[in-house]
């Protein structure tokens, strides 16, 4: 059986993707936690509504390109 399936190649893949799907839900959960700061309470100064904007749109903009560059790669295969 194992000169069926290449063990350490299916374990290569199993690892990166594990790794990938946990990176990319933590960016877009870090890009969500981002534009939560930008509705902060009156308190808040501008800026840390202003960098909650940006950091958060800029993360969920790298987490769409990572799908969108996933779904490039699966399509070329």
């Amino acid at each position: 059986m194992s000169n069926l399936i290449d063990v350490d190649s299916l374990l290569k893949v199993a690892g990166i993707s594990l790794v990938a799907g946990v990176g990319v839900v933590l960016l877009f959960s870090l890009g969500v936690i981002g534009l939560s700061a930008a509705s902060a309470p009156e308190g808040a100064s501008v800026a840390v509504r202003a960098g909650g904007r940006v950091g958060g749109i800029a993360a969920l903009g790298v987490c769409l390109a990572l799908v969108v560059l996933g779904v490039i790669v699966m399509l070329n295969k």
